[in-house]
């Protein structure tokens, strides 16, 4: 199974500064795979979107 945590670079996450947020949160919880960006998720409406395991999470609320 793919352990990467991919980021949305999309237009609301970029101007958002989710990269660095979320970068700067997975490095405060330890996650050691590997970070990295990808197209934009499609949950534009909650700004910071990642993909982890296959699922899109919203990072609103960080319960995944």
């Amino acid at each position: 199974m793919d352990m990467k945590l991919y980021i949305c670079k999309g237009k609301h996450c970029k101007k958002a500064c989710s990269f660095k947020i979320i970068k700067k949160w997975a490095k405060d919880l330890k996650f050691s795979n590997k970070i990295k960006k990808t197209k934009c998720l499609g949950i534009c409406k909650d700004a910071y979107a990642i993909k982890f395991r296959g699922e899109v999470y919203s990072c609103q609320s960080k319960d995944f």
